[in-house]
């Protein structure tokens, strides 16, 4: 009996170990390696990348042209000089003819003196002109030089962010899969912990009852023996009455047993039903966990998608604007000679119009970049349009932007090109291996002939038309269509108050909105057919108000309803 609670001291003395082993251990794990605090040199390379992603595009000067001074195209010479009358007398005609002779020939020195005058003004002239040009070209030199040494810098600075931000991403990447491990190692041990909880109340349990089971026993054995002993040591009579005592305590003995044996048993019952709680707590500690878990794993992945994708959008701009930076430089250099040449005679209004205008399609272009969204999701949004078109060529890209209609209708082997007014956006298209071209819409369609074109794709330019302008587009793109061709706009929907503040408003070109209806009306005047209105882009639902009246839904119609719509017609 001693043994056996021995063997049960042993065994709840080795579940304590256990128990308080793992306790240590998981409270060494819930300390959480975060990649911050274990890699400090990532707030170093995310501080760099701040600087960098804020770091001014350098500044371009104007080349100015050194006004020319014209040459006077005639100097003075000196007055003729009158010879008087001719005489009759041959004396006097004779003198008449010598002093002719002689008032020629001062004329003629006066003269070549004036020549010899004007020819040293206009050598000294050219001269001080050669010696102005000289030094305005030591000065054009000196500011393209400077332009490139700017240039460069741009580009180390674009190449320190790509090298900063990949190395960033490597070590973010490398703590996240640290800081995993870690969660899983906490989740194994925090599983172990509660086993040995388990172990230990089983092994307390046991060592109980064993105790109570052992003293009871004892306290029997000692009051029997006691009997044997006063037994031996009296008579008869006191035998009997000891016998009739003794059965008394059987009796009580076995009442005391049974009473015990009914607590044992709901001490059984008590230890089983803390046995099912025990159970369902881990079970729902388990759960619990595994959820805490599995939303901090969604959120951080969630949060280095953003971090990744705003890197990409971010590289994707910052290479976007230094391809375009270039470009402006280059078309500066190459201008520069011809400037220079035509300086005297260009009007200044002419020369800076010019400047202006590249500087707004540079600026246009990059405001498009950021706001209008990235190249794939216009894609994804155009793929739709694209299925329209099918077998209709060659199609005509009004306003083609960056290319992302132009590269779907490419995919699908699709004959296809793109306009627009934009330089910028023409440059990146050729840049991709499109083809388009620099016009505007109806400057474009008039040189075409009529029932030329397969299809006619126009997104988000019709808000920046006059209506004069829009009018006539229509008119010509009904006449330039084939037989049974498309017509596909896009613009913005001005039913919707979030489209209207969210996207009209923003872009500065826009000249007015139009309604669908409107559209269609004007669209069906030009002689097109099946004009169809279909909406898109819709609003996230998180925005909307909540609620499930008529009164609510009336609202989310007005207030956030789709963004955009098309309309679809075609030509019979």
């Amino acid at each position: 009996m001693h043994l056996s609670l021995d063997v049960l001291k042993s065994q709840r003395e080795e579940a304590e170990r256990a128990y308080n082993e793992w306790l240590t251990r998981l409270d060494a794990l819930h300390h959480l390696p975060v990649p911050y605090v274990k890699n400090p040199v990532l707030l170093q390379t995310l501080q760099r990348l701040n600087d960098l992603a804020r770091s001014p595009l350098p500044e371009l000067e104007r080349v100015t042209a050194v006004e020319s001074r014209a040459i006077p195209s005639q100097i003075s010479l000196p007055a003729v000089i009158d010879p008087g009358p001719v005489p009759r007398s041959l004396t006097g005609r004779i003198k008449g003819k010598i002093r002719r002779a002689l008032i020629r020939f001062l004329q003629l020195d006066s003269r070549l003196q004036a020549v010899a005058g004007r020819t040293d003004w206009a050598y000294e002239t050219i001269r001080n002109r050669l010696g102005e040009i000289q030094s305005e070209l030591g000065r054009l030199v000196g500011l393209f030089s400077k332009h490139d040494s700017e240039l460069a810098a741009a580009v180390v600075r674009e190449q320190d962010f790509r090298v900063s931000l990949i190395a960033f991403l490597n070590d973010y990447a490398q703590g996240y899969h640290d800081l995993s491990i870690h969660l899983q190692e906490v989740e194994s041990a925090r599983i172990r912990y509660l086993q040995t909880v388990m172990a230990l109340v089983d092994t307390k349990d046991r060592e109980l009852n064993g105790l109570i089971n052992n003293h009871v026993q004892n306290i029997f054995n000692n009051y029997v023996q006691n009997i044997s002993n006063h037994l031996q040591a009296s008579d008869n009579k006191l035998k009997d009455l000891i016998q009739n005592r003794i059965e008394l305590l059987s009796g009580r003995l076995d009442v005391l047993l049974e009473a015990f044996d009914r607590k044992q048993e709901r001490m059984m019952l008590q230890l089983h039903e803390s046995a099912l709680v025990r159970d369902g707590m881990h079970r729902e500690l388990q759960k619990e966990f595994r959820s805490e878990i599995q939303s901090e794993i969604s959120r951080r992945q969630e949060s280095i998608s953003e971090t990744v994708n705003w890197a990409k959008q971010e590289i994707s701009d910052l290479s976007t604007a230094t391809l375009s930076l270039k470009r402006h430089v280059q078309n500066l250099i190459q201008a520069a000679p011809a400037k220079a040449g035509a300086a005297a005679g260009a009007p200044a209004a002419d020369r800076e119009g010019t400047a202006d205008a590249a500087v707004d399609d540079y600026k246009y272009s990059n405001f498009e970049f950021r706001y209008r969204g990235s190249e794939a999701l216009i894609r994804d949004r155009f793929t739709s349009y694209a299925d329209l078109f099918g077998r209709l060529q060659p199609v005509l890209d009004a306003g083609c932007g960056r290319g992302e209609f132009l590269e779907l209708l490419s995919d699908r082997s699709i004959s296809c090109y793109g306009i627009d007014i934009n330089d910028e956006m023409v440059a990146h298209c050729r840049d991709k291996g499109l083809r388009a071209e620099k016009s505007g819409i109806v400057e474009h369609l008039v040189t075409l002939e009529d029932g030329s074109l397969g299809g006619i794709f126009n997104a988000q330019v019709v808000e920046h038309l006059e209506p004069q302008y829009l009018l006539r587009f229509l008119d010509l793109a009904f006449f330039k269509l084939k037989k049974d061709g498309l017509l596909v706009i896009e613009t913005i929907n001005p039913t919707s108050l979030y489209a209207i503040f969210e996207a009209y408003y923003r872009d500065l070109t826009h000249v007015q909105p139009l309604h669908p209806d409107t559209l269609k009306f004007f669209a069906e005047s030009s002689g097109f057919v099946d004009v169809a209105i279909q909406y898109r882009s819709p609003v996230a639902e998180e925005l909307k108000l909540t609620g499930h009246d008529a009164n609510t839904a009336k609202l989310n119609r007005i207030l956030f309803g789709e963004q955009d719509y098309a309309l679809i017609a075609k030509k019979m």
